[in-house]
């Protein structure tokens, strides 16, 4: 009877303190911390969406943030001049969750010739893509993000 009572009581108060019974939200979601509303997610600016093509150069694993499961990642060599100086050869890209993209069977190999378009911001002191659309060689397009940035593994707004 007693431990009945206390687990209701937790239970009211979690319903009361925010941030108990929201602390979904601040995990991406149930989505291993990749949500649309995590904090990772809120580095994406749909305002700063560039589009680039160049050949991969290394493919990876990465935990962008502590405690967010593995994401894919790669270097893209683009030469492009318009580019921040330090990136214009060599700039990381940001796909999204591993367990998403591995579900999606894509292959993504060293010096396959990729585009990329996506929103370019800085991560630490270092300018990344985070992808929206990999289009491959073959002109086959892999749709990662909606026009507003929202995340394709994440479960609807």
């Amino acid at each position: 009877m007693r431990l009945t009572s206390s687990l209701l009581a937790l239970a009211a108060l979690s319903l009361l303190v925010p941030g108990v019974a929201d602390a979904g939200r601040w995990n991406g979601g149930g989505c291993g911390g990749w949500g649309a509303k995590s904090p990772y997610d809120q580095h994406f600016d749909s305002e700063t969406m560039i589009r680039v093509w160049g050949e991969v150069c290394r493919v990876e694993t990465f935990r962008p943030r502590p405690g967010m499961t593995p994401g894919i990642q790669f270097q893209l060599f683009t030469g492009e001049a318009d580019l921040p100086a330090d990136d214009a050869t060599l700039l990381r890209v940001h796909l999204g969750p591993e367990w998403f993209l591995e579900d999606l069977d894509i292959r993504l190999e060293e010096g396959m010739g990729v585009g990329v378009r996506g929103s370019l911001v800085l991560w630490g002191d270092e300018t990344i893509l985070m992808a929206a659309e990999l289009v491959d060689d073959a002109e086959e397009v892999l749709t990662l993000r909606a026009e507003n940035g929202y995340p394709a593994w994440s479960p609807g707004p």
